[in-house]
């Protein structure tokens, strides 16, 4: 017997009546759920892939006001005698060259000083030579293009949470790097050539030194290991042969070596050179010569001074000397200086046997009687200073009175003169030397 087919007409009702049952049983469900927050909407997304509301809210509101300009606005200072702080407010940076003037440029200068670009001094408003130098350097530093002006792309890595400190490295250029390689070899770990350029000898001896001075062995320079090279803590090469040096054109100090092996050298040399100068061959040591000035001969040198005679004035004349010459991060004469490198100038021109170093280094120099008080400084006085940023030594300069010095200045971009009574050198000063 077939059954009967059950028309349309009475098929829907059932539908529709299991579809509400259906519906209703799924609502008293939800219901509870949603009340005792077990199920919410919001957490069916992908947290992965949204910004958590909260620190999404807090950039919104955290956003800087920027000027009109584009100009970075410095934030004020509690003291009012104080210069600004090195908190720049901005989203955007623009873009500074030579001869801009604004306080855009001072920022500028206290962070590449404080990176170790540049030397440290009473910051100016004005984009000179020296502040291109630097920011030549901090390019060259990240791997950028070196054009000295600080467009946008340069100053959102230097002023970064991560921005990179000073260093040299391989294939790098530059009077630092012909100034490191002479360095090098003072300390017997550089016997090739210097040129300026960073190449694999450089780097072996840059890592010889590491490896001697428990530094970390990388071949790069970095802003730390350059502070101890330059400093008295920097440990020579123990195994540098006590021969005459075969390389090195330009003669160096080596006050390392042992002063058995300096006496053991002749003091006086007549047939090696077809000169008229009774001057040591090259490659004879500074110190030895210091020991050859007993004799009554005196050395016919640009030295302005008898031997014996290092006094304040002879100090102070070289010093005055170099007014005006420009300022060139690590150079040391006779053109042009940085600050640390017109103190060694001046202080070999005026009969002082000394090595390079750099401010901090010669502030350590416990040889020198050490002046406590501005008030207490005279002439021929090496004069220290730290930064409001920084509390190590990082300027130097060379008092030509109590309450006037000559310095190289990264701010005015050449040797000067400067008021010790200002109110930047006052609350900075750190020491005095007297050679």
């Amino acid at each position: 017997m077939k059954q009967r087919k059950l028309p349309y007409v009475h098929i829907l009702p059932r539908i529709l009546i299991g579809i509400l049952v259906f519906g209703s049983l799924l609502f008293l469900l939800y219901v509870p759920m949603v009340s005792r927050n077990i199920l919410s909407v919001s957490e069916t997304a992908d947290e992965a892939t949204l910004v958590p509301t909260a620190t999404w809210i807090d950039r919104v509101t955290a956003l800087p006001t920027v000027p009109l300009t584009l100009v970075p606005t410095l934030a004020p200072s509690a003291d009012p005698t104080l210069p600004p702080s090195d908190v720049v407010n901005f989203s955007d940076y623009t873009t500074l060259r030579l001869g801009d003037d604004n306080a855009s440029v001072q920022a500028l200068q206290k962070r590449l000083t404080d990176l170790g670009y540049l030397d440290s001094d009473m910051p100016g408003s004005t984009y000179n030579e020296s502040i291109a130098s630097a920011v030549v350097l901090f390019q060259r530093a990240c791997n950028m293009e070196q054009t000295g002006i600080a467009d946008n792309a340069t100053q959102s890595s230097l002023y970064g949470d991560h921005a990179q400190t000073y260093r040299i490295k391989r294939s790098d250029t530059g009077t630092d790097v012909l100034r490191l390689q002479q360095r090098l070899t003072e300390l017997g770990f550089y016997t090739d050539r210097a040129n300026g350029y960073f190449g694999p000898k450089t780097e072996q001896a840059v890592m010889m030194f590491q490896a001697i001075n428990d530094l970390t062995v990388s071949g790069e320079l970095d802003f730390d290991a350059w502070t101890i090279l330059y400093s008295e803590d920097a440990l020579p090469n123990p195994g540098l042969a006590t021969d005459e040096p075969t390389a090195a054109p330009t003669a160096r100090s080596t006050s390392h070596r042992s002063a058995s092996a300096q006496s053991a050298k002749p003091t006086k040399k007549t047939t090696p050179k077809p000169t008229a100068k009774k001057t040591p061959k090259p490659g004879t040591t500074a110190t030895a010569n210091a020991t050859d000035r007993k004799t009554p001969t005196p050395k016919p040198t640009a030295v302005k001074t008898s031997p014996g005679k290092k006094t304040y004035a002879n100090v102070v004349a070289a010093a005055q000397d170099q007014l005006g010459k420009p300022y060139v991060w690590s150079a040391e004469g006779p053109d042009s200086f940085d600050c640390s490198g017109l103190v060694y100038y001046c202080l070999k021109q005026s009969g002082h046997s000394v090595s390079r170093k750099s401010a901090k280094g010669f502030s350590q120099n416990n040889s020198w009687q050490l002046i406590s008080s501005m008030s207490d400084l005279r002439a021929g006085d090496l004069v220290f200073f730290k930064s409001d940023s920084k509390d190590t030594v990082n300027h130097t300069g060379i008092c030509i009175s109590n309450s006037t010095m000559i310095h190289a200045s990264s701010s005015k971009g050449q040797v000067v003169k400067s008021s010790l009574h200002q109110s930047y050198w006052e609350r900075n000063f750190v020491c005095g030397r007297r050679p």
